[in-house]
């Protein structure tokens, strides 16, 4: 009887502390959007490499995104034009949707070589403020930010252990938990009428 009602308990603890799936994987629809930066396609499908090239004025590509499980990592393309890397100074933004598993989630993840800089030309890190959604749209502010030659910066999509303070649990999980509680009724149920014992004159 024990067994039953911990077992059912330790599964019910399990999918209540069992972190949210990633939000990004193979086979998802992305889109790309931007504001002084043009996406190489509007629409593309998450595989093994760079779902969009991104171009900056006359110089061609000159960063690229690839998704993968729960990231996203934008990184200097390479650019021969520009052996030094890109300084984008002014306003320059990057809008990224899933159609396929809205995005409930994004923070910034690493970051290598890639800062921002003032009017004076002073580094500074790479603002975690610089990530910010609304309504599944993951906007990565780019503004006044320098890439180095071999620099990248990554995009979690996944909860981690940091999850919005409004989370919902997903409707997976509510299932799960019902059918727990299910389980634990039954259990204690079937143990009182095991203990029953009718007399019989």
């Amino acid at each position: 009887m024990k067994k039953h009602i911990l077992g059912s308990l330790a599964l019910i603890g399990a999918f209540i502390t069992a972190p949210a799936s990633a939000t990004v994987s193979v086979g998802d629809a992305v889109t790309c959007g931007g504001v002084n930066l043009e996406c190489s396609t509007d629409n593309a499908v998450v595989s093994g490499g760079n779902e969009f090239g991104i171009g900056f004025d006359i110089y061609g590509t000159t960063l690229n995104a690839d998704f993968s499980a729960g990231l996203l990592t934008i990184s200097f393309s390479g650019n021969l034009s520009l052996p030094d890397g890109a300084g984008m100074d002014g306003t320059h933004s990057l809008v990224f949707t899933n159609k396929t598993d809205p995005f409930t989630y994004a923070e910034l993840g690493d970051v290598n070589k890639v800062v921002n800089f003032d009017a004076d030309l002073n580094e500074f890190a790479f603002d975690p403020n610089n990530i910010s959604f609304d309504g599944g749209f993951v906007t990565i502010n780019l503004s006044n930010t320098y890439f180095a030659p071999d620099s990248s910066l990554q995009v979690r999509f996944d909860r981690g252990t940091t999850p919005p303070t409004d989370a919902v649990p997903e409707p997976a999980t509510w299932a799960m938990m019902i059918l727990g509680f299910g389980l634990v009724g039954a259990a204690i149920r079937r143990r009182k009428t095991a203990t029953i014992h009718p007399l019989f004159a």
